[in-house]
């Protein structure tokens, strides 16, 4: 099997796909831990799943002809699976070493609020 110039040109794109799926499903992931919630969770989803099948779609009208390529779909879930190995494992990393700090300055501001709130209800009282 010969491959040609448009069939390099496929595997590429299916490649770009694979990590672009990758990095939304990374952003999707943040966002469903902030909303904590199964409709969170299922607009998460359902976002991810139709923007796979749209983006999948576009790719093999435009650079297949509209053909079905396995070969396009072994390259996006290799991409997805190196994002996964490598870049990846240092967000995780990267957000658990931020995650204490920002979880100490976040209650710091809260603390900071209630406690101005209580002197703004204190003066309110006393007038």
């Amino acid at each position: 099997m010969i491959f040609h110039d448009e069939e390099w040109q496929v595997i590429f794109r299916a490649l770009l796909l694979g990590l672009e799926l990758s990095m939304l499903y990374d952003f999707l992931r943040g966002l469903r831990r902030l909303g904590r919630g199964t409709w969170c969770t299922f607009v998460c989803d359902l976002v991810f799943w139709g923007c796979t099948a749209v983006l999948s779609f576009r790719l093999m009208h435009r650079y297949s002809n509209g053909m079905f390529r396995w070969y396009a779909v072994g390259a996006a879930f290799l991409a997805m699976w190196l994002y996964g190995k490598t870049v990846e494992r240092f967000i995780r990393r990267l957000s658990k070493a931020l995650a204490g700090p920002a979880k100490n300055a976040l209650t710091k501001l809260k603390r900071l609020a209630i406690i101005k709130t209580d002197r703004k209800r204190k003066e309110a009282d006393s007038k």
